[in-house]
């Protein structure tokens, strides 16, 4: 899957999460999403020496892991997923067009 369809798939279920209502199955199904796309997203970012996205993507892993899962109540973790949502569009901003720039011939 290319990084492009990973951020939307990280994104959207992370937005997903912020619906008060949901069953708690979905919150263990996103865990699992977003764990490993997350270190997908920085496997590829370390692959393309940008180590400060890696570092930033293993974290965000790291927060979202399933198997050693972070507790922490309703609030903190809409604030976490508005965040993970901010660096999905930051990075996707940032990143995505600085290679775009790059395969046009563009300056980085």
């Amino acid at each position: 899957m290319r990084t492009n369809g990973i951020l939307w798939v990280v994104g959207i279920a992370v937005a997903v999460a912020l619906i008060p209502s949901l069953p708690y199955g979905y919150y263990s199904v996103m865990r699992w999403v977003v764990c490993a796309s997350c270190a997908r997203l920085a496997l590829t970012s370390y692959r393309n020496e940008r180590e400060e996205w890696a570092w930033c993507w293993g974290v965000i892993a790291g927060i979202y892991n399933p198997i050693f899962p972070v507790h922490a109540n309703r609030e903190i973790w809409s604030i976490v997923n508005v965040v993970t949502i901010g660096v999905v569009a930051w990075y996707g901003h940032k990143v995505l067009r600085l290679n775009k720039g790059n395969q046009h011939g563009g300056e980085a």
